[in-house]
């Protein structure tokens, strides 16, 4: 399972949506919607990362690890953990940001 090796708030829930989007292989392949997604996190597309980008200030590409963590880290505390297909399949959308992980479990 894939570790996120650096310091975020929502570090566990990442971690989740890495293993469902991509096993935490870092790779770049269609989509169901015949659009292709990008990088551990799956960014589908290049609008949803470029439409984040302007309104969180982060700069770089999905399909550098860390650029697509700490994007999503804000994506989540901001309120977007729903643009996430796994957030439906794993059933996260209960969880608030900065959950302890015993409450995730």
């Amino acid at each position: 399972m894939f570790r996120v090796p650096f310091e975020v708030r929502n570090r566990h829930i990442i971690e989740k949506l890495i293993q469902c989007e991509s096993s935490g292989i870092n790779i770049s392949r269609e989509d169901s919607n015949k659009v292709d997604s990008h990088g551990i996190l799956q960014f589908n597309g290049t609008s949803t990362w470029e439409e984040m980008s302007r309104k969180s200030g982060i700069k770089g590409s999905p399909v550098f690890p860390e650029h697509a963590i700490r994007m999503a880290d804000w994506m989540i505390e901001n309120g977007h953990l729903g643009r996430w297909s796994c957030t439906h399949i794993l059933g996260l959308e209960k969880l608030s940001t900065g959950q302890q992980e015993t409450d995730m479990l």
